[in-house]
């Protein structure tokens, strides 16, 4: 679950920042200064998304809920967007790319709701083999970029399907591995708030270290 929320979430924005630009410059007749405050905007949300995060936590909202407001605020913004990529290539540029704007805007929000509570869960699961694992997880979220930049391109040639069907997998996947492993997850995030001492530990460990759930 937590690899592929890396995988996806990365995908999501290396698509949203290759888009960006050139939609705003064909069909909004934007110039770069205009398309670079877009990006500024961007940031703003980015921030936005991040304290709504924080105070959150503080309200003692529990990270698994967290994450699964934001999983499912970013399923609907998911859909949304693929829905409008269509209609622009359709020709309905108006509609389509206040729809696209309004889904980014959200995408961005939902993933800075889950992406802190997701990388703490999984580095509590990941217990001593943090090093190799860890490393895998940087690995999915790199590998986001690469894979989201070229379907972007891919659709700016006029073809939104790999990019949409990518998009919709990665995330459905993600929000089902949520539902079907919640019970897991829960237990995991409950030992992560655990005195160190306490938490559950394999059999030959040394004492503090974590056990892999």
């Amino acid at each position: 679950m937590c690899l592929m929320t890396a995988l996806g979430t990365n995908l999501q924005m290396s698509a949203l920042d290759t888009l960006a630009a050139p939609l705003a410059a064909k069909y909004m007749g934007w110039s770069i200064a205009q398309t670079s405050g877009l990006f500024a905007f961007l940031a703003i949300i980015s921030l936005i998304g991040a304290g709504i995060g924080i105070n959150a936590d503080k309200r003692g909202v529990k990270p698994l809920r967290m994450i699964l407001i934001g999983a499912a605020l970013n399923l609907v913004s998911t859909f949304v967007l693929v829905i409008s990529l269509g209609l622009l290539l359709q020709g309905a540029s108006n509609l389509a790319l206040f729809m696209i704007f309004l889904s980014g805007c959200l995408l961005v929000i939902s993933i800075f709701l889950y992406a802190g509570p997701n990388g703490g869960i999984y580095q509590q699961a990941c217990g001593n083999s943090q090093g190799f694992l860890g490393g895998f997880y940087a690995m999915c979220f790199a590998g986001g970029r690469p894979v989201g930049s070229f379907l972007a391109g891919w659709l700016l040639d006029g073809s939104s399907m790999p990019l949409s069907f990518a998009l919709v997998i990665c995330v459905t996947t993600a929000f089902a591995l949520r539902l079907a492993f919640r019970q897991r997850l829960e237990k995991t995030a409950r030992d992560a708030l655990l005195p160190r001492d306490n938490r559950p530990m394999e059999s030959g460990c040394r004492d503090g270290e974590l056990a892999v759930s």
